[in-house]
């Protein structure tokens, strides 16, 4: 296999609209950072959207469903491994969803992948990379507020992580949370015209900061989607969608060419 010739997949779905901004950050990053003169200058993108396929995480973490999304996810791999072995490319894949990587969904999808050698395949955790950005940026007793699903909130999908590096993390009182996990939930139904839901999230990031976050961390796609409908503020917001593009192309960078 040639380094050179790896391909970013993307894991969507969940929701589509998240996915595709995903896609989309990645061609930025490109355009924005290196020499594109030509097609054949970008990173090849590979972009699941099967969320007909995927079930709804948080029902599956509430119990009001029983099949667990890491199992449908897991075949998309499967089927990622098959094209990596069709063109003889590695695939770096990304999973396009937060609360994905909560233990009960998270732990399946890695007994799954244990149990299965994948020659071509690789993926990163859109988690742990966000974490260890975070490391890099903030001292302990810094505070960190997190808008998330009410699913992810309880299975504290950041927040352990977040407090074993000393970092405190800030959340909304119950009663903003619903109101949160409810807007969450109309983004996914109308991405760019759900006003009352886009109000929902931005007074949540207010209210993070006022809390004294010295940032507020996107733990949920939508919530990156509508964030960056209104201008993304590195001064105020963490995205995992962000920093997980950034991490893909570090691992494809090489055949990039860096602008000076």
């Amino acid at each position: 296999m040639e380094l050179k010739s790896k391909i970013i997949a993307i894991v969507g779905g969940m929701g589509p609209a998240s996915g595709e901004f995903l896609q989309n950050l990645l061609f930025n990053e490109m355009r924005n950072n290196f020499h594109i003169e030509k097609d054949q200058d970008y990173t090849d993108i590979i972009h699941f959207s099967f969320g007909s396929e995927i079930p709804d995480r948080t029902s599956f973490l509430e119990g009001k469903i029983n099949l667990n999304p890491a199992f449908p996810v897991f075949k998309i791999f499967q089927q990622l491994e098959k094209l990596a072995k069709t063109y003889k490319r590695p695939i770096v894949a990304c999973i396009a969803c937060n609360t994905f990587f909560a233990k009960p969904i998270l732990k399946e999808f890695l007994a799954l992948w244990d149990r299965e050698y994948f020659e071509y395949l690789q993926y990163l955790n859109l988690v742990e990379a966000t974490v260890n950005f975070i490391k890099t940026q903030f001292s302990s007793g810094d505070k960190i507020g997190i808008l998330t699903t009410s699913g992810e909130r309880k299975l504290k999908v950041y927040q352990d992580l977040l407090e074993n590096v000393g970092v405190e993390v800030l959340y909304l009182d119950l009663a903003n949370q619903q109101k949160l996990h409810q807007a969450i939930y109309k983004v996914k139904t109308d991405p760019f015209h759900s006003m009352n839901a886009h109000e929902t999230i931005l007074k949540g990031v207010q209210l993070l900061l006022s809390q004294g976050a010295k940032r507020v961390l996107l733990g949920c796609t939508e919530i990156s989607l509508v964030i960056n409908q209104y201008g993304f503020n590195p001064s105020y917001h963490i995205d995992p969608l962000r920093i997980v593009a950034q991490v893909a192309l570090q691992e494809t960078s090489h055949i990039l060419h860096q602008k000076l």
